[in-house]
C-alpha cells in the first residue's frame, strides 16, 4: 500500500513546487514568512480529522528529544528551501536537492553502521553528475557567474532535508500516528519559528492579495497537506526511505517539464532533464 501512496505524493509534491514557485515570484514575498504560512495551513487543515480520530501517540525521553530535534531541524529548513525557491529556478532547485540521497547514505553509514558499497558509491556519483549538468554553464568563461550563494543554500538544505526524512521515518514509525505527526510537524516548527523571529506572525498578514490568489493558495496548502499525509503513512505501512526516495525523486522529471511549460524555466531544458533522469537513476542505485 506504500507505493501507490508514495506515487500520490510524487504528483502532489511537484504541483506544490510549482505553485509555490508561482506565489514566491512576486517582489514583496518574504520567503520565511511564506515557508511559515504554510506551515500554518498544513497544521489547520490537519485538526478536523484529528477532531474526529483523535491523537494517537506515546513518547518517551528518546521520543520527545527526537520531536524536539525535529522542529528546529524543520524550523531552519523551512527559510532555506523557501529562499533558495525564490532566487532560484525550482527545476533547478530540485536537482540540487537530489544531493540528499547522498547525505542520507553518508549519514546512515556514520550512525547506523551501513555499509557504503561500490553501488551506492556509483550512485553518488551519479547524482553529482548530475546536479553538474544542470548548474554548469556551458562556456567555461561564464563559469563563476553561474552560481550563487542560493545555490550553496540549496545544497545546505539538501543536507538538512536528508535528516529530516530519517527522523521522520523513525518517529512516525515508533511514536506518532501519521495524522498526529503530521499535526507535531508543522506546529512545532512555527512555535520555533516565531520565537527566533516573532514579526512573523505579521508578515504573514501581508503575503498576498487575497481576493486574487484565494484558489492558488488553497491548491498549494492542499497539496503540501496531501502529499505530507501520503508519505507519513506510507512509512507507516512500511516504506522505507531506502526503497520510497527514488519514487520521490521523479517528482524532479515532472517539475522540469511542467516548469518548462508553465513557468518558462527554458535555460538549459535538455540539460535539466538529461539531469532529471540522472538523479532518479542515482538515487535508485543507492537504494
Amino acid at each position: 500500500m506504500w507505493f501507490p501512496l508514495t506515487l500520490f505524493a510524487v504528483v502532489c509534491n511537484a504541483a506544490y513546487a510549482l505553485f509555490s514557485k508561482r506565489l514566491l515570484q512576486g517582489k514583496a514575498v518574504d520567503p520565511w514568512a511564506y515557508g511559515t504560512f504554510m506551515q500554518l495551513c498544513v497544521a489547520a487543515l490537519t485538526l478536523p480529522p484529528l477532531l474526529v480520530v483523535g491523537l494517537d501517540f506515546h513518547l518517551d525521553r528518546t521520543g520527545l528529544l527526537l520531536t524536539i530535534l525535529m522542529a528546529v531541524t524543520y524550523a531552519i529548513t523551512s527559510p532555506t528551501y523557501y529562499f533558495s525557491m525564490k532566487h532560484l529556478e525550482v527545476s533547478r532547485l530540485l536537482i540540487i536537492l537530489g544531493l540528499s540521497a547522498i547525505f542520507s547514505q553518508f549519514t546512515a553509514a556514520f550512525f547506523l553502521g551501513e555499509p557504503l558499497t561500490g553501488q551506492k558509491l556509483l550512485g553518488a556519483s551519479v547524482i553529482v553528475a548530475a546536479v553538474a549538468l544542470a548548474t554548469l554553464p556551458k562556456d567555461r568563461d561564464h563559469l563563476k557567474s553561474s552560481f550563487s550563494v542560493w545555490d550553496l543554500v540549496a545544497v545546505l538544505n539538501a543536507l538538512l532535508w536528508s535528516f529530516a526524512s530519517l527522523l521522520d521515518n523513525y518517529l512516525v514509525r515508533n511514536y506518532y500516528s501519521p495524522l498526529t505527526y503530521q499535526l507535531i510537524n508543522f506546529s512545532l516548527p512555527v512555535m520555533v519559528a516565531l520565537l527566533v523571529r516573532p514579526s512573523l506572525a505579521k508578515a504573514c498578514t501581508k503575503l498576498f492579495d487575497w481576493r486574487k490568489d484565494w484558489l492558488i493558495i488553497s491548491l498549494t496548502a492542499g497539496a503540501l497537506f496531501a502529499s505530507l499525509l501520503a508519505v507519513f503513512n506510507a512509512y507507516n505501512l512500511g516504506g522505507e526511505v531506502s526503497r520510497m526516495n527514488p519514487l520521490l525523486e521523479t517528482q524532479t522529471i515532472l517539475v522540469v517539464i511542467f516548469g518548462f511549460i508553465v513557468l518558462k524555466e527554458r535555460e538549459n531544458f535538455f540539460g535539466k532533464f538529461l539531469a532529471s533522469l540522472l538523479v532518479v537513476l542515482g538515487v535508485f542505485l543507492m537504494k
